[in-house]
Protein backbone atom coordinates (compact mmCIF):
# COMPACT_ATOMS: atom_id res chain seq x y z
CA UNK A 1 0.00 0.00 0.00
CA UNK A 2 1.12 3.61 -1.06
CA UNK A 3 1.70 5.58 2.28
CA UNK A 4 -0.66 8.58 2.57
CA UNK A 5 0.08 12.26 2.55
CA UNK A 6 -0.22 11.74 6.63
CA UNK A 7 1.99 9.10 6.16
CA UNK A 8 4.81 10.97 4.79
CA UNK A 9 4.19 13.99 6.90
CA UNK A 10 4.96 11.77 10.59
CA UNK A 11 7.54 10.08 9.02
CA UNK A 12 9.22 13.45 8.22
CA UNK A 13 8.19 15.01 11.35
CA UNK A 14 9.41 11.70 13.83
CA UNK A 15 11.54 12.84 16.62
CA UNK A 16 15.12 12.65 15.80
CA UNK A 17 16.73 9.24 16.61
CA UNK A 18 19.96 11.26 17.98
CA UNK A 19 17.56 12.62 20.57
CA UNK A 20 15.56 9.71 21.23
CA UNK A 21 18.84 8.05 21.81
CA UNK A 22 20.33 10.09 25.06
CA UNK A 23 17.27 9.25 27.63
CA UNK A 24 18.97 12.59 29.70
CA UNK A 25 17.99 14.97 26.88
CA UNK A 26 14.69 13.27 27.12
CA UNK A 27 14.82 13.49 30.90
CA UNK A 28 15.50 17.15 31.23
CA UNK A 29 12.99 18.15 28.41
CA UNK A 30 10.00 16.04 30.40
CA UNK A 31 11.69 18.34 33.49
CA UNK A 32 11.13 21.98 31.39
CA UNK A 33 7.92 20.94 30.38
CA UNK A 34 6.43 20.03 33.73
CA UNK A 35 8.00 22.95 35.55
CA UNK A 36 6.49 25.60 32.73
CA UNK A 37 3.10 23.48 33.11
CA UNK A 38 3.43 24.89 36.18
CA UNK A 39 3.85 28.32 35.13
CA UNK A 40 6.51 28.82 36.72
CA UNK A 41 10.48 29.67 34.66
CA UNK A 42 12.34 26.89 34.53
CA UNK A 43 15.79 27.03 36.34
CA UNK A 44 19.41 24.35 36.20
CA UNK A 45 18.30 23.27 40.10
CA UNK A 46 14.55 22.93 39.09
CA UNK A 47 16.00 20.38 36.28
CA UNK A 48 18.02 18.33 38.76
CA UNK A 49 15.55 17.95 41.23
CA UNK A 50 12.90 17.02 38.80
CA UNK A 51 14.72 14.43 36.28
CA UNK A 52 17.34 13.15 39.53
CA UNK A 53 20.26 13.52 36.72
CA UNK A 54 23.86 14.11 37.94
CA UNK A 55 24.39 17.89 38.05
CA UNK A 56 27.36 18.28 35.24
CA UNK A 57 24.70 15.46 33.21
CA UNK A 58 21.48 17.65 33.85
CA UNK A 59 23.93 21.03 33.19
CA UNK A 60 24.90 19.84 29.69
CA UNK A 61 21.62 19.08 28.40
CA UNK A 62 19.78 22.50 30.20
CA UNK A 63 22.39 24.30 28.19
CA UNK A 64 21.74 22.39 24.87
CA UNK A 65 18.31 23.35 25.18
CA UNK A 66 18.89 26.77 25.72
CA UNK A 67 21.05 26.73 22.48
CA UNK A 68 18.36 25.49 19.78
CA UNK A 69 15.53 28.08 20.50
CA UNK A 70 14.44 28.09 24.39
CA UNK A 71 12.90 31.49 25.47
CA UNK A 72 14.95 33.25 28.17
CA UNK A 73 14.58 35.58 31.11
CA UNK A 74 17.42 38.06 32.02
CA UNK A 75 18.54 35.44 34.69
CA UNK A 76 18.93 32.49 32.35
CA UNK A 77 15.94 30.48 33.24
CA UNK A 78 14.07 29.08 30.85
CA UNK A 79 10.67 30.64 29.86
CA UNK A 80 9.70 29.38 27.01
CA UNK A 81 9.72 26.11 25.55
CA UNK A 82 7.85 25.05 23.01
CA UNK A 83 5.30 25.26 26.00
CA UNK A 84 5.58 28.84 26.60
CA UNK A 85 4.72 31.30 29.79
CA UNK A 86 5.18 33.98 27.31
CA UNK A 87 1.97 34.75 25.22
CA UNK A 88 1.71 33.50 21.91
CA UNK A 89 -1.47 32.83 19.46
CA UNK A 90 -2.48 29.63 20.95
CA UNK A 91 -3.25 29.92 24.42
CA UNK A 92 -3.02 27.00 26.13
CA UNK A 93 -5.13 26.22 29.57
CA UNK A 94 -4.33 23.65 32.15
CA UNK A 95 -7.52 23.94 34.87
CA UNK A 96 -7.27 27.98 35.39
CA UNK A 97 -3.63 28.69 34.35
CA UNK A 98 -3.47 30.71 31.45
CA UNK A 99 -0.15 29.34 29.62
CA UNK A 100 0.31 29.14 25.63
CA UNK A 101 1.79 26.90 23.15
CA UNK A 102 4.19 28.11 20.55
CA UNK A 103 1.58 26.60 17.51
CA UNK A 104 -1.04 24.76 16.87
CA UNK A 105 0.73 21.63 16.38
CA UNK A 106 2.93 21.93 19.90
CA UNK A 107 -0.91 22.09 21.56
CA UNK A 108 -1.65 18.80 20.52
CA UNK A 109 1.04 16.73 21.52
CA UNK A 110 1.93 18.93 24.78
CA UNK A 111 -0.95 17.19 26.70
CA UNK A 112 0.51 13.68 25.63
CA UNK A 113 4.08 14.90 27.49
CA UNK A 114 2.85 16.44 30.22
CA UNK A 115 -0.02 14.58 31.00
CA UNK A 116 -2.22 16.92 31.77
CA UNK A 117 -5.60 18.08 29.89
CA UNK A 118 -5.31 21.41 27.80
CA UNK A 119 -8.15 24.10 27.00
CA UNK A 120 -6.70 25.35 23.97
CA UNK A 121 -7.55 28.25 21.79
CA UNK A 122 -6.27 30.64 18.40
CA UNK A 123 -8.13 33.24 16.77
CA UNK A 124 -8.19 31.89 12.52
CA UNK A 125 -5.61 34.35 11.11
CA UNK A 126 -7.98 34.23 7.96
CA UNK A 127 -11.53 35.18 9.54
CA UNK A 128 -10.78 36.33 13.18
CA UNK A 129 -13.20 33.19 14.43
CA UNK A 130 -11.98 31.78 17.62
CA UNK A 131 -10.60 27.75 17.61
CA UNK A 132 -11.26 26.36 20.85
CA UNK A 133 -10.58 22.79 21.62
CA UNK A 134 -9.67 20.59 24.43
CA UNK A 135 -7.29 18.21 24.35
CA UNK A 136 -6.24 15.47 26.39
CA UNK A 137 -3.45 13.00 26.74
CA UNK A 138 -5.15 10.68 24.73
CA UNK A 139 -6.66 12.94 21.98
CA UNK A 140 -9.37 15.82 20.99
CA UNK A 141 -12.83 15.60 23.20
CA UNK A 142 -14.41 18.89 22.05
CA UNK A 143 -14.23 21.31 19.39
CA UNK A 144 -16.23 24.48 19.07
CA UNK A 145 -15.86 24.06 15.10
CA UNK A 146 -15.79 20.59 13.44
CA UNK A 147 -15.20 22.27 10.35
CA UNK A 148 -11.60 23.72 12.18
CA UNK A 149 -8.26 22.55 10.26
CA UNK A 150 -4.54 23.30 11.45
CA UNK A 151 -1.47 23.58 8.74
CA UNK A 152 1.76 22.39 9.02
CA UNK A 153 5.09 22.51 7.39
CA UNK A 154 5.80 19.59 4.77
CA UNK A 155 8.74 18.40 5.97
CA UNK A 156 11.89 18.60 3.66
CA UNK A 157 13.57 15.35 1.75
CA UNK A 158 16.95 15.33 3.86
CA UNK A 159 18.66 12.73 5.15
CA UNK A 160 18.61 11.42 9.16
CA UNK A 161 22.17 12.82 9.20
CA UNK A 162 21.16 16.32 7.55
CA UNK A 163 18.03 16.17 9.94
CA UNK A 164 19.82 15.70 13.16
CA UNK A 165 22.66 18.48 12.27
CA UNK A 166 20.09 21.06 11.27
CA UNK A 167 20.74 24.81 12.35
CA UNK A 168 17.38 25.26 12.33
CA UNK A 169 16.11 26.75 15.83
CA UNK A 170 12.85 24.74 17.10
CA UNK A 171 10.42 26.56 16.81
CA UNK A 172 11.32 28.40 14.07
CA UNK A 173 8.62 27.46 11.51
CA UNK A 174 5.55 27.68 13.91
CA UNK A 175 4.83 30.63 11.89
CA UNK A 176 3.63 28.39 9.02
CA UNK A 177 1.25 26.11 11.71
CA UNK A 178 -2.21 27.39 12.77
CA UNK A 179 -5.43 26.62 13.56
CA UNK A 180 -8.47 27.69 11.01
CA UNK A 181 -12.08 27.74 11.15
CA UNK A 182 -12.48 25.62 7.66
CA UNK A 183 -10.35 23.82 4.64
CA UNK A 184 -11.17 27.01 2.57
CA UNK A 185 -9.99 29.54 5.08
CA UNK A 186 -6.56 27.57 5.32
CA UNK A 187 -6.13 27.16 2.05
CA UNK A 188 -6.57 31.48 1.54
CA UNK A 189 -3.89 31.52 3.92
CA UNK A 190 -1.73 28.88 2.67
CA UNK A 191 -2.18 30.58 -0.67
CA UNK A 192 1.59 30.09 -2.87
CA UNK A 193 3.42 28.86 0.14
CA UNK A 194 4.30 25.11 -1.23
CA UNK A 195 6.24 23.88 1.81
CA UNK A 196 2.73 24.11 4.00
CA UNK A 197 -0.66 21.51 3.57
CA UNK A 198 -3.75 21.49 5.70
CA UNK A 199 -4.91 18.35 8.18
CA UNK A 200 -8.23 17.70 9.95
CA UNK A 201 -7.78 18.36 13.16
CA UNK A 202 -7.94 14.11 13.48
CA UNK A 203 -5.02 14.36 11.24
CA UNK A 204 -3.33 16.49 13.53
CA UNK A 205 -3.88 14.41 16.76
CA UNK A 206 -2.90 11.48 14.67
CA UNK A 207 0.62 13.43 13.49
CA UNK A 208 1.04 14.58 17.31
CA UNK A 209 0.67 10.99 18.43
CA UNK A 210 2.98 8.52 16.19
CA UNK A 211 5.86 11.71 16.05
CA UNK A 212 6.09 12.77 19.48
CA UNK A 213 3.64 11.53 22.21
CA UNK A 214 4.76 7.66 21.75
CA UNK A 215 8.71 8.13 20.94
CA UNK A 216 9.31 10.88 23.68
CA UNK A 217 6.87 9.40 26.06
CA UNK A 218 8.29 5.49 25.51
CA UNK A 219 12.04 6.84 26.52
CA UNK A 220 11.08 7.84 30.08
Amino acid sequence: MEPTKLDNIISGWAMPKMALDRPEFVAVQKAVFDQLALGKPVSLQDVIVSSGLDQDVAKNQFELIKSIGAGLNDSGEIESYVLSIIPTMTKFTIDTLDLYAWCALDSLFLPGLINKTARVQAICPTTGGLIELTVTPKGVTQINSPEAVLTVEIPSEISEKERQNRKQPIGANCDLMHFFSSEAAAEEWVGARNNVTTLSIAEGWLLAKNAWIDPFMAKL
